[in-house]
């Protein structure tokens, strides 16, 4: 198993703002013309409305922000979908959210979707931003005509795809013109106190207090990042032999695979139980995001493929075994955690054996990440 590790040269990122000027920066990785803080910037709107990764990649900016302007309102657009990732998080006042047009499940909520988004979009011109921000690189076009109808003072957006950095980077990128310093801290994900309660009592209970509980999540959006339901059952059966003080959490994303707007891994859970038979493996259903948050912070490690997941794991601070696919290293790698990351020279999870993750699993465990 190889890791990826990309090149990285000096490019140019072109911004537009304030006020539509667009200029550029020349840069290399780590080295920027800083810009000194903004005058007047009392309400900051940050828009990223796509995935739960990605929202979790922009957290750093907004702590940066909150860091840079201690006394402004600071404002998120997401999307039903992943807003919950921002629950609870001290440098965040508010978040609006809409419900994105793939995820209605029929005509009729689609036009009252349409018309509750035009509502939200409203309200924040109704709200008189000095700022937004288009948190995504590059920015597409639907996403700057958001940043216009909201009506803000200033939009600020890049164009530029920025290859060779992290999402992370990418995104803080766009604060530096705003007087951001240093690099990008970790981000830092909240889970509701009494989920996590809740999920921590049952989980030690079903394994036993001793046990270590392991987030083994399922799910990948990507048929490249989908490890078969063969090579979990023999990782479980693997790292259970050599590590007693183990226990598994199994998570994934609940529904039928053929749900056209969710689909899920209830039959691959289901499965990957019954092979699993006698081993310390208990599941944890997880219907909402916010119990995906609470599930993942009462577990002590996480393995499982790139995506969103994988990135609340990072959020909340746990070591991490991870699968690529075809998915860039460079870009989506857990962000500030312990992690051990896993990718065949054919980009494609299913050539990654269960003995090499079961390996990388010792491997943390032989470091005593886990405290």
């Amino acid at each position: 198993m190889v890791r990826t590790q990309e090149d990285r040269a000096s490019y140019g990122v072109r911004f537009q703002g304030p006020r539509g000027i667009q200029w550029q920066i020349e840069r290399r990785f780590h080295q920027v013309n800083v810009v000194r803080p903004w005058p007047g910037l009392r309400k900051i709107l940050v828009v990223r409305t796509d995935n739960i990764g990605d929202l979790v990649c922009t957290i750093p900016l907004i702590q940066g922000l909150r860091k840079t302007y201690p006394d402004s309102e600071i404002a998120v657009l997401a999307n039903s979908y992943n807003r919950a990732v921002l629950d609870g998080h001290p440098d965040v006042d508010q978040v609006f959210a809409y419900t994105k047009r793939s995820h209605h499940e029929s005509t009729g909520r689609l036009v009252r979707g349409s018309l509750a988004k035009i509502v939200t979009l409203a309200r924040l011109r109704f709200r008189r931003f000095d700022i937004a921000i288009a948190a995504a690189t590059p920015a597409s076009d639907r996403t700057l005509r958001t940043l216009r109808v909201t009506g803000a003072r200033d939009q600020l957006a890049s164009t530029d795809k920025m290859p060779g950095l992290h999402e992370v980077e990418r995104v803080w990128h766009l604060g530096k013109s705003l007087g951001l310093d240093g690099p990008p801290p970790a981000a830092r994900i909240y889970p509701r106190r009494g989920l996590l309660a809740e999920f921590d009592a049952s989980i030690r209970r079903r394994l036993g207090p001793d046990r270590l509980p392991v987030a083994v999540h399922l799910s990948s959006r990507k048929p490249s990042q989908q490890w078969p339901t063969n090579h979990f059952v023999e990782f479980l059966h693997r790292t259970s032999k050599a590590h007693a003080n183990l226990g598994f959490v199994l998570l994934w994303s609940p529904g039928e695979s053929n749900d056209p707007a969710h689909p899920g891994d209830d039959r691959k859970a289901a499965d990957v139980l019954r092979e699993a038979a006698g081993l310390p493996v208990v599941t944890c259903p997880t219907p909402t995001l916010p119990e995906t948050i609470g599930a993942l912070a009462a577990c002590r490690m996480f393995f499982g493929s790139d995506g969103g997941a994988m990135h609340l794991a990072a959020g909340l601070g746990l070591p991490i075994v991870c699968l690529f696919g075809a998915s860039s290293a460079s870009q989506w790698h857990p962000w500030k955690t312990n992690h051990r990351l896993l990718q065949s020279p054919e980009r494609d999870v299913t050539k990654i054996p269960p003995e090499t993750v079961s390996d990388a699993v010792s491997d943390l465990l032989g470091q005593a990440l886990l405290r």
